[in-house]
């Protein structure tokens, strides 16, 4: 993690979230890559793809990738 950035596990909009920033590299762990476009996602999460724990931006504040999303599962499920 880079201390250059603040960061929490309150949830707190002014820092970086601890979970919400280990979920996602563990995907990478685990052999997942970073979504970056909406066409990298199942269709029927196309509307959502700012959300799925694999999008490759965060924002301070930011807690809705502390659980994976149903098309993270569903690419996990799909490499093994």
């Amino acid at each position: 993690m880079n201390l250059y950035y603040p960061w929490s596990t309150s949830g707190s909009p002014y820092d970086y979230d601890v979970q919400n920033s280990a979920t996602h590299e563990f995907g990478h762990a685990v052999g997942l890559g970073d979504i970056t476009t909406f066409t990298e996602v199942q269709q029927q999460h196309q509307g959502q793809w700012n959300l799925v724990t694999m999008y490759k931006w965060s924002t301070y504040g930011d807690t809705f990738k502390r659980t994976l999303h149903q098309d993270d599962i569903d690419g996990f499920l799909a490499r093994y």
